[in-house]
């Protein structure tokens, strides 16, 4: 079923971008399965789009389930887009970026109801994000997780996620990828080459269009599910929409070390989506040979049944002993308090050993052939 709907995703994320003679596949997709994961991964409105182009045919239920999921989260974008403009005096007193969701919506798409978003995502310097998340809890803002041990956050995690009290999320980030993965992206010349974007009713600072493409391409390469296509579909968006300079990629790619995931992210747009890239992109992006930690990192994302439990066991190897042994931790003897809250168990249903042995058993069965390690 998780190839049928990863294929079918594919076709539906091409709506609006190649000639609608040219889709297919859109027919006969598991709608049991799919219903909730359009409006999750942000495909409702390409979705709503198909249906209204009749590339599609569904079930009067279906479209009305899809549609109510899509009017919410457009409700929700709204509610993000007037939470950026509070946010901006304390993004701009560190430095901070707003990127992808909004950012891809007004700035790269030809119609913002296309792109959905489920959460804010911002970056801000490493150096910077204990403040950055302190001032939010001032705010009212929650951390979402808890830390599953101690200097998760600062040495493994890509990201912290915060819950307003109207329970919009962002998604705080001190690097756009997890572990040593996050290591060689250079957020500071991110940062340093901020553009000006119009989100609603402000302008916003966002990585300029060549390092978005980058890290776009990262996430549709390195990440998993049905969230992969819209990630492909960004990348076609900002190609088509923006002059890119290409050497300013071919450069960002030699020095964040992701040359062989831009350029498997690079052929995939251009075989789905027909993008447009210079030949010399693709050649530049495969001219360094791997290092270590990019053959596991490869081997790892293309095994499409254990992506994420693979990458995070390739992170095992590399990096400094503190990022090892963190991790470790992390994977193997995590906090209870943070299993509890993965489980979403409260602390009378479940005694300690049993969240170990829960987790443990889980984590056998996740290295072998299943998605997703915490």
């Amino acid at each position: 079923m998780m190839g049928t709907a990863a294929s079918w995703a594919v076709s539906l994320a091409r709506v609006g971008f190649v000639p609608d003679d040219e889709i297919s596949g859109l027919c006969g997709p598991p709608w049991s399965f799919l219903v909730d994961e359009l409006v999750r991964t942000g495909l409702s409105g390409l979705f709503l789009e198909a249906v209204a182009r009749d590339l599609l045919e569904v079930p009067d239920a279906v479209y009305e389930r899809v549609l109510g999921g899509h009017q919410n989260l457009m409700s929700a974008a709204v509610r993000y887009e007037a939470e950026l403009a509070v946010l901006l005096p304390l993004l701009e007193s560190v430095g901070g970026l707003v990127w992808k969701g909004p950012i891809l919506a007004h700035g790269a798409y030809p119609d913002a109801l296309w792109r959905g978003f489920t959460d804010l995502d911002i970056i801000v310097p490493r150096v910077c994000l204990s403040r950055f998340t302190g001032a939010l809890q001032d705010a009212r803002y929650l951390v979402a997780w808890p830390e599953p041990c101690p200097g998760f956050l600062l040495h493994v995690a890509k990201a912290v996620t915060m819950r307003g009290p109207s329970g919009l999320l962002l998604d705080v980030h001190g690097t756009l990828a997890p572990g040593v993965s996050g290591d060689t992206v250079f957020v500071q010349e991110i940062i340093s080459n901020a553009i000006k974007v119009r989100v609603g009713a402000v302008e916003v600072s966002a990585p300029c269009w060549e390092h978005h493409l980058v890290a776009c391409a990262m996430h549709a390469v390195l990440g998993h599910g049905m969230g992969r296509p819209l990630a492909f579909r960004d990348m076609a968006e900002i190609s088509r929409r923006h002059s890119l300079c290409f050497d300013i990629v071919a450069d960002t790619v030699q020095r964040w070390e992701v040359g062989h995931v831009f350029a498997s992210a690079v052929m995939k747009c251009v075989l789905d989506f027909g993008a447009d890239f210079p030949a010399e992109i693709f050649d530049r992006s495969q001219s360094e040979s791997l290092s270590r930690r990019e053959r596991d990192e490869e081997a790892a994302w293309k095994s499409d049944a254990s992506r994420s439990a693979k990458l995070r066991l390739a992170e095992l190897r590399h990096g400094s002993l503190r990022r090892r042994m963190c991790l470790a931790q992390a994977l193997v003897l995590p906090r209870p308090s943070f299993l509890r809250a993965f489980y979403e168990l409260p602390e009378e249903k479940c005694a300690v050993p049993r969240l170990y042995m829960r987790r443990w058993q889980d984590l056998r069965k996740q290295a072998g052939h299943r998605e997703g390690l915490s």
